[in-house]
């Protein structure tokens, strides 16, 4: 019934994502701040009659490539446990291109079915990257392919192309961003060291301060994970004179350690692991 409510709403709104994680038969949904998961909570339990409980709300961040990172692996190689050559090359794509995919092998290299298994799994393997969060801006061509009829099956190409994937993205590097908000502040002059020192302890930027009367405007970023803090300061701040507008602001990079977002899906990083779980032996 959840399920079938929460498809529902993102019909209606498309910006929620929702996703169900077969991995950790998890309910996910995307929400602009506690306000819009509480309005949602109300809709739920109105329209549909059920009671939902959210756990507390995560950040998103994304991963993009830092460089350009080659792998292959061919039929035959000691450890190449399987009856495909799969070879890629991953660099930056463009901003907002998402993942595009492209071949520098002929078309008819490979049967059609085993092409579309490599590609499928491309975009699978890169809902986790380096660190754990889903690449995007990444463009993926595929350099290699090989197969042995009638022995090699799509099976063969789902299960080494994470594996040469993830050697290619390792070799290029990740950067993490992580959702900022854009921010407006209208502050008292006198406030405004306060209000300036305060946004750069929570890891935002802003523009030149503008002057206007006793009031000073100032425009700038902040992480959204805190956001928050900013908004509940704000008042004690600025003695209750203080004005504060936020939207997303799209994405800039983690300035501190990068956070690892936990996996749900088989590790191709860890190789010895990643065959034996394919093996069920563990």
């Amino acid at each position: 019934m959840l399920h079938q409510a929460l498809s529902r709403l993102t019909v209606e709104d498309p910006y929620l994502e929702y996703q169900h994680d077969q991995y950790a038969n998890e309910h996910t949904i995307r929400v602009f701040g506690r306000v819009q998961q509480e309005v949602l909570a109300d809709t739920i339990r109105e329209q549909y009659g059920i009671q939902v409980t959210f756990s507390p709300p995560k950040v998103l961040c994304i991963e993009k490539p830092a460089g350009v990172g080659e792998s292959a692996e061919m039929m035959g190689d000691p450890g190449n446990l399987f009856w495909a050559t799969v070879g890629f090359t991953v660099e930056p794509g463009t901003s907002g291109s998402g993942i595009t995919y492209s071949l520098a092998v002929e078309l008819g290299s490979l049967p059609l079915s085993f092409q579309k298994a490599i590609r499928e799994t491309v975009e699978e393997t890169l809902k986790e990257g380096l660190y754990g969060w889903p690449v995007t801006d990444i463009a993926v061509t595929l350099t290699h392919t090989g197969y042995a009829s009638p022995v090699s099956t799509a099976k063969d190409f789902r299960r080494l192309a994470p594996l040469v994937l993830m050697d290619a993205l390792s070799k290029a590097g990740t950067a993490v961003f992580e959702p900022v908000n854009a921010v407006h502040l209208v502050v008292p002059e006198t406030a405004l060291s306060k209000v300036i020192t305060r946004l750069a302890q929570l890891e935002g930027s802003f523009h030149e301060p503008e002057l206007q009367g006793t009031a000073v405007r100032l425009n700038g970023t902040i992480p959204v994970r805190t956001a928050d803090r900013l908004q509940t300061e704000l008042s004690s701040l600025t003695n209750g004179e203080g004005l504060l507008s936020m939207k997303p602001g799209g994405y800039a990079e983690v300035r501190s350690a990068y956070p690892e977002n936990e996996r749900r899906r088989l590790n191709p990083l860890n190789r010895g692991e990643y065959l034996l779980r394919l093996n069920k032996i563990l």
